[in-house]
Formats: structure tokens, sequence, C-alpha cells
């Protein structure tokens, strides 16, 4: 499968926008960046995981 990588990126980067704007009333901009944080460390342990 060949993908033009720029495309699904700012495919992915507009889809987590959307979801974050979700909370705009609700969280903090600190508990967003945390939270986007979190989910970076997971995706890099998930992928240690699997190269395991």
């Amino acid at each position: 499968m060949n993908l033009n990588q720029g495309a699904v990126a700012q495919a992915l980067v507009d889809r987590l926008l959307e979801d974050i704007h979700e909370f705009d009333e609700t969280l903090y901009m600190s508990t967003v960046i945390g939270v986007l944080e979190i989910v970076k460390q997971q995706l890099i342990n998930d992928s240690l995981e699997d190269s395991e």
C-alpha cells in the first residue's frame, strides 16, 4: 500500500483537533497537552513492545 504520508498525517491532525475541540468548554489547555503527552508515550511504549 503506497499512501501519501503527508495527506494521511494531515487527516490524522484534523481528526485529532476535531476530537479535542469537542472538549473546548470543559478542559484546560494544559490538560489537553498533558493528555497528548500520555498518548504520545503510549504510542512509543506500544512501538517498543511490538519490536521485542
